[in-house]
């Protein structure tokens, strides 16, 4: 169950996760923050009661959904550590030594963006770094999901990958977030380039699906929207 946002003045906590410095944008942050973690949550609870998702063909639509959406986005992947990637940013907890660490979000100005960005090479709207995800003033530009929304991609007749509107699944606060946060918790030593077109990361293998923060995006959209369809195999 995901705890209630409380506030206090400027301040925010949704389950262990810390919201700070968003000023009149806490509340919404905090929703923002719920939102996912509840999407997440559902995708746990199928993961924990089905042990042969990769084989399933029928069933519920949550249950098709999230079998389909790991074979698209995981298809050789462990899924035991998958899912443990899953549960570290439900329960906003990292792995020792850092287990004690509380994860905050952490709304940043313009200047503080152009200084990061002149540092690292992340996403405009909000990006993870040392137990903070940080978020640009350009999320909130980015509208809220509608629930009820359902926009999935389609199988190419020709490439047999992916077709549609990637912006279903890209272009919502709670996706960019889940993002971000999966920065947090995924291994800092990876050194192949992200993948971030849902054909890049439905063509990526084991350990680099893993280490491939769009991918838990994508695969949460994926869940999300109740989309089935993916394409036989990478493009």
């Amino acid at each position: 169950e995901i705890i209630a946002p409380s506030l206090d003045g400027g301040f925010a906590k949704v389950g262990n996760y810390e919201i700070v410095e968003c000023g009149a944008q806490t509340l919404h942050v905090a929703k923002v923050v719920q939102s996912l973690l509840n999407i997440l949550l559902a995708i746990d609870v199928v993961m924990s009661t089905h042990s042969r998702l990769a084989n399933t063909a029928s069933g519920p639509i949550q249950l098709l959904s999230v079998g389909q959406g790991l074979s698209a986005f995981f298809r050789d992947a462990v899924l035991v550590r998958v899912q443990e990637v899953i549960k570290m940013i439900l329960k906003g907890q990292f792995l020792a030594p850092d287990s004690a660490a509380t994860p905050k979000i952490q709304c940043i100005t313009d200047t503080d963006a152009v200084a990061f960005r002149n540092l690292f090479d992340f996403e405009e709207y909000a990006f993870g770094l040392d137990k903070t995800v940080f978020i640009t003033t350009r999320f909130f530009d980015v509208p809220l999901f509608t629930p009820g929304t359902r926009e999935c991609p389609v199988i190419g007749k020709s490439n047999r990958g992916f077709t549609g509107n990637q912006k279903s699944f890209d272009n919502y606060q709670t996706y960019v977030l889940i993002s971000a946060l999966a920065q947090l918790y995924l291994d800092p030593t990876h050194q192949d380039p992200y993948a971030f077109d849902w054909n890049e990361c439905n063509d990526l293998t084991g350990d680099n699906a893993i280490s491939n923060p769009k991918s838990y995006q994508l695969l949460a959209a994926y869940v999300q929207q109740s989309c089935t369809q993916i394409p036989v195999s990478g493009i």
